[in-house]
C-alpha cells in the first residue's frame, strides 16, 4: 500500500535549493519508496523517534558533459548528481514525514 508523504518547512526548503533536474531523481527515488517499499534505506542509530536515510539515486544514466581538448588537461569538472543527495525522513506508519533532503556532503556532520 502507497503512503502519502508529509514534508516539513525544512525539507521542502531543502528541495526548492536543490537544482530542478536532481530535485526531480529525488523526488522520484522518494515516490518509488512511498508506494513500493524499493530503496536504499538504513535506520539511523541512537536517534528517538528513529529516523531513517534514504539514498537517493539516478533513474536513467546522464551523458558525459562535452570536452575539448583543451579541457582534458584540467580534468571534467565535477558534477552534483541526484545520487549525492540523502533524504531524512520519520516512517508514521500510512505516511513518510520527510524531515531533511541534504547533499551527502552535509548529511552527516
Amino acid at each position: 500500500m502507497a503512503k502519502y508523504i508529509v514534508w516539513t518547512e525544512q525539507a521542502k526548503a531543502d528541495v526548492r535549493g536543490i537544482e530542478q533536474p536532481i530535485a526531480l531523481q529525488i523526488l522520484k527515488t522518494l515516490a518509488r519508496y512511498a508506494h513500493t517499499g524499493e530503496g536504499n534505506t538504513k535506520q539511523l542509530r541512537e536517534i528517538e523517534p528513529p529516523l531513517i536515510r534514504l539514498r537517493t539515486q539516478a533513474h536513467r544514466p546522464r551523458p558525459p558533459p562535452r570536452t575539448t581538448a583543451k579541457d582534458h588537461r584540467q580534468g571534467p569538472p565535477p558534477r552534483t548528481t541526484a545520487k549525492d543527495h540523502r533524504v531524512f525522513f520519520r516512517d508514521k506508519g500510512d505516511c513518510l514525514e520527510i524531515s531533511r533532503v541534504l547533499d551527502r556532503k552535509e548529511a552527516y556532520r
